[in-house]
C-alpha cells in the first residue's frame, strides 16, 4: 500500500471498528497493513466486520480473514458503522478457544518459558496472552509483576519484644561506649555523664 492508501484503510477500519486504540497498537496495524494489497485489504476490511470480532479489530484474525477468505465484497458495501456489541459471548469464547488450539505446543511451552509471570493469570486471559504473544504482539501490558504479600500486623506481644530488644541494643551499645572511653582515658566515668 502507499501511504496514501494506508490512510484509507486506517479511516475504514476505525469508521468499522469504532475501538479507540493507543498509539503504539496503531503503529503495529499500519506496519502490518503496509505491505497489503490495499483493494484485497479494503474487501477483507469489510468481510471481517461482518464475522462480529470481540471486542473490535484483532490483527491475527484480519490477516486469517485477508490470507484466506475469497474478498468479492466492496470495502464499504454492507459494512455497519460501528461495532454493534458483543452478540455472541459464547461463540468469542469457542473461537478464543479454538485460537489457543492452533498455536502448537512447542510454541506454548518456549511462551511459558519466556512469560512465566502470565501463568498466573486467569486461564482465558492465558490463553489470549499465548495466543496474541504466538502471533508476534506485545503482551507486556498484561503481564503480572511477583503477587504482593502483605505484611502480618504484629501482634502486641511481638511488639513489647521487639521494642524491649530495641531497648537492650542501645544500652549494650552504650556501655560499649562508656568500656572504649575508659579503656583508652583511664578514667572512670559514671553513667549519667554523656560521653
Amino acid at each position: 500500500m502507499t501511504d496514501h492508501e494506508l490512510h484509507q484503510f486506517t479511516i475504514e477500519r476505525k469508521r468499522l471498528f469504532g475501538v479507540a486504540l493507543r498509539a503504539d497498537v496503531e503503529a503495529n496495524i499500519a506496519a502490518q497493513a503496509k505491505p497489503l494489497d490495499f483493494e484485497r485489504a479494503m474487501k477483507a476490511l469489510a468481510i471481517y466486520r461482518k464475522q462480529l470480532p470481540f471486542r473490535g479489530f484483532y490483527t491475527p484474525a484480519f490477516n486469517e480473514t485477508y490470507n484466506r477468505t475469497a474478498v468479492g465484497v466492496t470495502a464499504s458495501a454492507e459494512a455497519a458503522a460501528a461495532p454493534r456489541g458483543n452478540d455472541d459471548p459464547q461463540g468469542d469464547k469457542r473461537r478464543e478457544r479454538i485460537d489457543f488450539e492452533r498455536v502448537p505446543l512447542a510454541t506454548r511451552t518456549a511462551l511459558d518459558l519466556r512469560y512465566p509471570d502470565i501463568s498466573a493469570l486467569p486461564r482465558r486471559a492465558y490463553e489470549m496472552c499465548i495466543v496474541l504473544a504466538a502471533a508476534g504482539c506485545s503482551i507486556e501490558q498484561y503481564r503480572t509483576n511477583d503477587p504482593y504479600v502483605w505484611q502480618q500486623a504484629d501482634t502486641h506481644a511481638q511488639l513489647v519484644a521487639n521494642d524491649q530488644l530495641r531497648r537492650e541494643r542501645s544500652h549494650t551499645a552504650l556501655i560499649a561506649k562508656y568500656r572504649e572511653h575508659h579503656r583508652k582515658s583511664g578514667e572512670k566515668v559514671d553513667f549519667d555523664v554523656e560521653i
